[in-house]
């Protein structure tokens, strides 16, 4: 009898560890990776998936593409959204991963009318204090509350920006774009 137990405590356990293991958040920082975080420069692999995420050209032709990860990561990526504003498109995932080892929520596209490139938005679940630290630590040029020049690209002035959230308490935005 005694095995018998055993077996379903040793059943149970298993389970138990596959629902924590679902339920974890994978890391993201090798698939979301910064060729040149100095200059917010997403690495190829990135740039693909914020690229397969719109398909079209210009404010208000824009729709949402398709979520284009490694079969592992899948499900730390939910559906597309769209919102079209007067002078904005945003495209947005709403995410469950790390990155810098901090929670990872969200991805935001914010293409502004006339078909200027896009600011990236990354949202965490985690204060801007830590964000800050850590976006350091992987070579990011962020202060909390500033927005920081980082040069030319093209006609385009380049900039890292970091601020709190004003929808969630608690959690931050680091925002590369045109600054």
């Amino acid at each position: 009898m005694k095995w018998l137990h055993a077996a379903i405590a040793l059943l149970f356990a298993g389970f138990t560890d596959a629902a924590s293991a679902s339920m974890a958040r994978p890391p993201l920082d090798a698939f979301l990776a910064f060729a040149n975080p100095r200059r917010c420069e997403q690495a190829p692999a990135h740039s693909k998936f914020l690229a397969a995420m719109v398909i079209g050209k210009g404010n208000f032709r824009l729709r949402p593409g398709q979520i284009r990860v490694p079969a592992k990561l899948r499900s730390a990526f939910g559906d597309i959204e769209m919102k079209r504003t007067k002078d904005w498109t945003k495209v947005r995932v709403p995410v469950r991963g790390t990155l810098f080892g901090l929670p990872l929520v969200e991805i935001e596209q914010d293409f502004p009318a006339g078909g200027d490139p896009p600011d990236v938005s990354y949202s965490f679940a985690a204060p801007t204090t830590v964000v800050e630290r850590a976006a350091k630590r992987h070579g990011f040029l962020a202060r909390a509350g500033h927005l920081v020049p980082l040069g030319a690209e093209g006609v385009y002035d380049i900039s890292v920006y970091l601020a709190s959230d004003p929808d969630h308490a608690g959690h931050s935005i680091l925002t590369c774009g045109i600054g």
